[in-house]
């Protein structure tokens, strides 16, 4: 699994492109009136330490 981590890592994969389930959102009263892609883009942004990632597997 650390192995496929570090692939995406030193690729130039988009964040915002990674396959993740439509049911991943931050639960919210007012999800019903956000689109769908602003509720990925916010579960991304403030889920996913993507650096904190990528600097813990690929620093030495």
């Amino acid at each position: 699994m650390e192995r496929i981590i570090r692939s995406i890592l030193q690729s130039d994969t988009d964040l915002y492109e990674l396959p993740l389930p439509d049911t991943v959102q931050i639960k919210s009263k007012f999800n019903e009136f956000i689109p769908p892609n602003l509720l990925r883009k916010q579960f991304i942004e403030d889920y996913l330490d993507w650096e904190g990632l990528r600097d813990a597997l690929l620093s030495p």
